[in-house]
């Protein structure tokens, strides 16, 4: 964990992980296949995972289960990044933003979630709708305008700080 700080009485922020191994990652699974007994219907069903699934389904598999419940994740290097953030109370409160993670639910009504997809956790418990690879790029590039918007401000506020303390003298 990488914690980042401009003083000590300041907010911090907190970067988690690093960026994934993706292609190490790939090659270092098998998929596990587990059966769970349907609870509405009795049956037993049979279940492949997808490659990066790294849940234990033992409570799937020791319970009869909804189908509707049955998901895979794939928990990727934790990327997420923790900011200070204030919802007007005046105190501020350390939340997680841009989490993402793979997952499939494979018996999902809604179709796109019975194939691999991303979701984003934009901040605690606030999810873009699950992302097909066409969706995810879109979101990348919206996010990388956005960066470079940011980075902009950034440069202009160096700029405007600087010649606001030689002009007042205040260093703060």
């Amino acid at each position: 964990m990488q914690q980042l700080s401009t003083a000590a009485a300041r907010p911090s922020v907190e970067m988690h992980g690093r960026a994934p191994d993706i292609s190490a990652q790939a090659t270092a699974s098998t998929p596990q296949t587990w059966a769970f007994q349907n609870s509405i219907t009795g049956a037993p069903i049979s279940v492949t995972c997808m490659r990066e699934c790294d849940r234990s389904h033992d409570p799937e598999m020791s319970t009869p289960t909804n189908p509707s419940d049955i998901y895979c994740r794939g928990q990727l290097p934790d990327s997420s990044l923790i900011i200070p953030v204030d919802s007007n109370t005046g105190v501020p409160e350390d939340s997680r933003i841009l989490s993402a993670w793979i997952t499939v639910e494979p018996f999902a009504r809604d179709i796109n979630r019975r194939l691999p997809h991303a979701v984003v956790e934009i901040t605690d418990e606030h999810y873009i709708s699950p992302l097909d690879p066409d969706l995810l790029a879109v979101l990348i590039d919206g996010l990388d305008r956005r960066l470079a918007a940011l980075r902009r401000v950034h440069a202009q506020l160096c700029d405007v700080r600087a010649e606001y303390v030689t002009r007042t003298g205040d260093a703060a």
